[in-house]
């Protein structure tokens, strides 16, 4: 993310308007889970400042501190075990997004007593982990998460970061930082060493984002434009753009209160947040401007995230 995330954390850039971290809580809220956890570290206290402003009396937000948390995910997580204690959960890292309705799926099909993952067919990243699967009449199981098996009739397929819970996890966790892993992916390796079984379903017909880069930002952005997988938020004020002499190339969301001057090209995949200001003759293309940015007048953006801070800069 370059420069982006040494100012804002990752979670609160915004996907058609919305922080990442608002459409993952309502994507969870939709199916019917209303108790968060939240392990936070860096830049903390603009996770913090969000909570705090977008909760509602339905969620229940409990915040932790993860001290530790630039020495892996794991160390992330294992702030959050003492909230969890014997119950059921789902871990998500909150720079996902997923369909709500393929995650209710997945909920529903997750057995007692067991770990459940999911899997895609779509080809992995570099950033991506694979999971190795033996494909039978009873369905995948999984062989492998660390490490490729390439022996038949293992294959391997791109994971989800997602995982559910309903059994004893957090005893793994807890051995695996002991043996100094830093990934969640790690203790589950462990878990199935030591003869455990992980439940692994296909994710199909519905989107999920893993948003690692600027260009995972950028069109999984563009995606929810095209599917118009957003609030209406386009303000009913075409006659004040048509006086400023302003092309919108379709698709464009324009948030509310945003100033324009003349002779700017808006579009196509832009999206401009609350109360901006967009100086004469400039041009945006497939880009994110955060809300309350100011864009000098005579620029041209093109595939990138115009990023202004809404909450303090912490030192």
């Amino acid at each position: 993310m370059g420069d982006i995330t040494r100012y804002v954390p990752k979670p609160l850039i915004p996907i058609v308007n919305k922080p990442i971290l608002q459409h993952l809580i309502e994507s969870l809220s939709k199916c019917g889970i209303n108790d968060f956890i939240f392990s936070v570290g860096h830049l903390k206290n603009q996770i913090i400042s969000f909570l705090d402003e977008f909760q509602k009396k339905e969620l229940k937000f409990t915040i932790k501190f993860a001290k530790d948390f630039n020495k892996g995910p794991i160390y992330s997580f294992s702030a959050c075990l003492s909230e969890i204690k014997d119950e059921d959960f789902i871990l998500l890292p909150a720079d996902f997004l997923i369909d709500p309705n393929s995650l209710l799926n997945l909920i529903q099909k997750s057995g007692d007593g067991s770990l459940t993952i999911a899997f895609d067919d779509i080809e992995a990243n570099a950033h991506h982990s694979e999971v190795s699967l033996a494909l039978n009449e009873e369905g995948p199981k999984v062989m492998g998460i660390t490490s490729k098996i390439r022996e038949e009739p293992a294959i391997n397929k791109l994971l989800v970061p997602l995982l559910i819970s309903r059994t004893d996890f957090q005893s793994y966790v807890k051995r695996s930082i002991g043996l100094h892993h830093t990934r969640v992916v790690d203790a589950m390796q462990l878990y199935l060493e030591e003869g455990n079984q992980i439940d692994a379903y296909e994710i199909q017909n519905g989107y999920w984002f893993d948003l690692d880069m600027k260009q995972d930002v950028l069109s999984t952005n563009k995606f929810f434009l095209e599917q118009e997988l957003y609030d209406n938020q386009m303000p009913n004020n075409s006659d004040y753009l048509n006086s400023q002499n302003i092309s919108l190339q379709e698709p464009v969301l324009i948030g509310k209160d945003c100033e324009f001057s003349e002779n700017c090209v808006i579009g196509p995949y832009v999206c401009i947040g609350d109360n901006c200001s967009i100086g004469q003759n400039v041009k945006l293309q497939n880009s994110i401007i955060f809300p309350g940015s100011v864009i000098p007048a005579h620029s041209e953006i093109h595939d990138a995230i115009f990023f202004k801070s809404i909450y303090p800069i912490e030192s």
